[in-house]
């Protein structure tokens, strides 16, 4: 009868778990262990449900349980334990052993000598002050800051003086001459007026 019975193949929706048992089942029954293969199959059926796919779980467990009838197996076998990855885990760090080196109550201070007190935290800084108030009060800082004039200019150099340029304000919308630059000037000394007379 175990002869005529089908031994269970995997399939392509298999997941890696049961082809696995599957693989390990197949092995043990070639080598005639039956028991240690009708185990496997049923840790196969157990992944197979685990993975969502009960029609093939199903499968599975009628499968082992017609191997176990054949081979006069009882039927109160449990699966075997999941197998561990195939990569090597590392070993578990072993707890420090207190002769290993000495710990925090091993240390005692000298007579004579004073205990060193832990530095106390220092405190936080100040926050720093709104700078809306600090520009609503220009006259408390001697250096506060004062816009520079910057103007759009068309710029060529002079037909009579290479080391003179021809410097012209454009208007808002107004593009530079083919034979000039566009160019921006900007004042360095805040509040002056490039339009006009340095006075």
């Amino acid at each position: 009868m175990t002869d005529a019975l089908q031994f269970p193949k995997p399939e392509p929706t298999d997941t890696e778990d049961v082809v696995w048992a599957l693989e390990a089942a197949s092995s043990m029954w070639e080598r005639g262990d039956g028991r240690e293969a009708v185990r496997w199959i049923r840790r196969a059926a157990e992944s197979a449900g685990d993975a969502g796919n009960d029609l093939r779980a199903l499968a599975l467990a009628r499968v082992a349980a017609d191997l176990a009838q054949a081979a006069n197996i009882p039927p109160s076998i449990p699966p075997p334990a999941p197998m561990e990855p195939k990569s090597n885990p590392q070993a578990p760090i072993p707890p420090m052993d207190d002769s290993d080196g000495p710990s925090a109550t091993d240390y005692t201070i000298p007579d004579g000598m004073p205990a060193v007190q832990p530095p106390e935290p220092e405190p936080p800084p100040p926050p720093p002050s709104s700078p809306v108030a600090a520009g609503s009060s220009p006259s408390a800082s001697p250096h506060a800051w004062r816009p520079r004039q910057a103007i759009r200019v068309a710029v060529e150099p002079s037909p009579d003086d290479r080391n003179l340029l021809l410097v012209r304000p454009l208007a808002e919308g107004e593009t530079a001459p083919e034979h000039a630059h566009e160019a921006m000037l900007t004042a360095m000394e805040a509040g002056a007026h490039l339009l006009s007379r340095k006075r």
